[in-house]
């Protein structure tokens, strides 16, 4: 095998050299150069952690943002829709009480026009029975003049009154 080696040309001492080397770099670059590095590496792979962590925190919270939202948008629309509905049923009671107020005054006046009517004839009818009253009596007197006593008269009038009155 040392032949081998020889014929290689491979000699120990500096290969005993390289390794010493070797192994010299390798704990300067360990101590200096891959501790740092992995360091860095380290700390940037918490912090993208972290801010995945948050992310998803913040997605979350946005979720939970988002159904809050929707219950108080559907209570929202629940209490105006009860709102509109009361509204609605107060609008027609007072529409309503306003008909049948309404439906009171226009029988109110119906009443009280048919009475002033009635009230009106009456009094029309009063003066035309007086006015008729005269105008009988006044034929009577001027037919019979002073043949007839002033009972007769009366009686004859009273008799015309009643045909007239019979004749409605």
């Amino acid at each position: 095998m040392s032949e081998l080696i020889h014929n290689l040309g491979i000699e120990w001492k500096v290969l005993l050299a390289q390794i010493v080397n070797f192994a010299v770099l390798l704990f300067i670059l360990k101590k200096f150069a891959y501790k740092p590095i992995l360091k860095v590496l380290n700390d940037r792979q918490k912090r993208i952690e972290e801010a995945i962590n948050r992310s998803k925190s913040v997605d979350k919270r946005m979720a939970e943002i988002e159904t809050l939202k929707e219950k108080v948008l559907d209570e929202a629309r629940r209490e105006s829709e009860a709102i509109i509905k009361k509204a609605e049923e107060a609008a027609l009671r007072v529409k309503e009480s306003v008909l049948k107020e309404a439906h009171s005054v226009s029988e109110k006046l119906l009443v009280d026009t048919g009475k002033k009517i009635q009230a009106e004839r009456e009094k029309i009818f009063r003066e035309a029975k007086s006015e008729i009253a005269d105008l009988v009596y006044a034929a009577v007197e001027k037919s019979i003049g002073d043949l007839a006593g002033e009972n007769l008269k009366t009686k004859m009038v009273e008799d015309a009154m009643k045909f007239v009155a019979s004749r409605k």
